[in-house]
């Protein structure tokens, strides 16, 4: 009796503190948060911390019967797509798109916010993505209105190196382009392979920077600037100004390369479904 006494308290205060040091190992947890592009227009649910591997799913709901949902963004400014990493369920009414639900595992790459983008108005705020940029030797007619799409000039070639970055501010700017080495001729429109978009609100300040090198002819000393155009209520700076045509932000920057006068001009386009 003494002897099964004793192996009962061996049992106590030895081997069950071992059992359960070895199997009750600490499961990571991340956090997520959602947040709407206007809560005028739509609303959004799902916030919270989730295990790891769990699924994480989001919500988003218009609220504005002239709205429609537009696409969801990680905090990056990534737009998210359909695909084996995310899974988005969207609901639909009238052709417009009403509801969405964002599905996806919880690990340590996909925790952080996450923006649910309805459509707006474009004096409040809007999401665009960068499309296209171009050199320009005129940006505006003899009329100071911006040209969309310049004669083409022949015979002048210019050899780019091109960074784009952007943020709300200067402790978040981050480069979503980059493109080095491109044979552009003068007005020659080159696409963007960019999938990131920048958010342009008139209630807060918002930049972007180009940092570009030119190079005319294989001899040539290369030619560089940097640009940062600040966007708010007035959306211009000292070193560029914004056109907004057609659902177009074109993003104007003026340099000079020996003795030329030219133009970088950034476009981008409201963010749609």
């Amino acid at each position: 009796m003494k002897k099964r006494f004793t192996l009962i308290i061996l049992a106590l205060f030895v081997v069950a503190p071992i059992f359960a040091f070895l199997g009750c190992g600490e499961v990571s947890s991340y956090k997520f948060m959602v947040r709407s592009s206007s809560y005028a227009h739509g609303t959004v649910s799902g916030e919270g911390t989730y295990e790891e591997n769990s699924t994480v799913t989001l919500k988003a709901t218009v609220t504005n019967q002239n709205s429609s949902f537009v696409a969801w963004l990680k905090q990056d400014g990534q737009i998210i797509k359909n695909d084996s990493n995310f899974q988005i369920a969207n609901t639909e009414n009238d052709e417009r798109i009403v509801g969405s639900t964002l599905s996806f595992a919880s690990t340590d790459s996909t925790r952080g916010t996450y923006t649910a983008v309805f459509s707006e108005s474009a004096e409040t705020m809007q999401y665009v993505k960068l499309d296209s940029f171009r050199i320009s030797d005129k940006a505006y007619d003899e009329n100071g209105n911006f040209i969309t799409n310049p004669t083409e000039i022949s015979g002048t070639n210019l050899n780019l190196s091109a960074e784009f970055s952007q943020g709300v501010n200067s402790s978040d700017i981050s480069t979503v382009e980059s493109q080095e080495d491109i044979d552009v001729e003068i007005n020659q429109k080159i696409n963007a392979s960019t999938l990131y978009t920048l958010k342009l609100d008139a209630r807060n300040a918002c930049q972007i920077r180009i940092n570009a090198s030119f190079r005319q002819g294989g001899l040539m000393t290369p030619a560089n600037f940097r640009n940062e155009l600040l966007l708010g209520t007035s959306s211009k700076s000292e070193t560029g100004d914004v056109v907004f045509q057609n659902g177009y932000y074109h993003m104007i920057f003026g340099f000079s390369l020996n003795s030329e006068n030219y133009y970088f001009i950034a476009t981008y386009h409201i963010l749609t479904a």
